[in-house]
């Protein structure tokens, strides 16, 4: 691929990457508000359901991220994506922008049953 196409490709991708991230920490704090807890601190003491809630979601976002940045990389060893720029492409930045958004509707589905099972 042309050096010009792959990177404005990147471009777009890490914004895509960062906007799903957004979208997917907002997912995440709605669920979390609902659930009672207003406040956090990040990398400091929060109550144990939030730290819970975070690692459960680390136990969702990272083996999905790393699987399919594997399946970019498998598919550049198959010869089915062959610039390995555009694979390093869907490894690095393609790949965790799909977790964020499955995690981040996930959340919503979470939270969407918790509204539904607690009326506000």
């Amino acid at each position: 691929m042309d050096p010009i196409a792959l990177a404005a490709s990147a471009l777009v991708a890490l914004a895509a990457m960062l906007g799903a991230a957004v979208w997917h920490g907002r997912a995440l704090r709605r669920e979390r508000e609902h659930a009672g807890h207003l406040h956090v601190v990040f990398g400091g003491e929060n109550h144990p359901w939030v730290e819970a809630h975070w690692r459960a979601e680390r136990f969702r976002f990272w083996p999905l991220a790393g699987g399919l940045a594997g399946a970019a990389a498998g598919a550049h060893l198959a010869g089915i994506v062959p610039d390995g720029g555009v694979a390093a492409v869907l490894a690095l930045l393609v790949a965790p922008a799909l977790a964020f958004v499955v995690t981040g509707a996930l959340s919503r589905a979470r939270l969407a049953r918790a509204r539904k099972a607690k009326p506000s």
